[in-house]
């Protein structure tokens, strides 16, 4: 997931290795959409295609609207056998995505406030 957030693939890893002249790490290496196997695929495309869910009040991200998700399996021709799984996996994607989302808004507010409390330096005369 983080590795989506960055953009980062496999093409643009080998690249900045390359021209930082460090070696590849296999573990490192983000994958790419194909990788997955096809229900990771098909929980990507289930969390594409479910709506944003925030609060209006906090302005904080509550994760997917979860109301037409029956919708979307039978829009993405989802086997019914797989739904259980998708769905685990649209979990862990979404509760990623919060902390993503609630990280950023932290560090940002850590910024702002470490601005607005900042003292300009005493200078104490001899």
């Amino acid at each position: 997931m983080k590795n989506l957030e960055l953009g980062m693939t496999k093409d643009m890893y080998y690249e900045m290795c390359e021209s930082m002249g460090s070696a590849v790490i296999e573990e490192e290496v983000p994958p790419d959409f194909e990788d997955l196997c096809i229900q990771s695929q098909e929980a990507l495309l289930v969390f594409n295609y479910l709506p944003d869910n925030w609060d209006s009040f906090s302005g904080r991200y509550l994760g997917k609207d979860m109301s037409n998700l029956f919708v979307v399996y039978k829009l993405l021709d989802i086997r019914e056998n797989y739904m259980l799984l998708i769905f685990e996996l649209l979990n862990i994607i979404i509760n990623e995505k919060i902390l993503s989302i609630h990280n950023k808004a932290k560090i940002r507010e850590d910024k702002s406030s470490g601005k607005q409390n900042r003292k300009s330096p005493s200078f104490q005369g001899n």
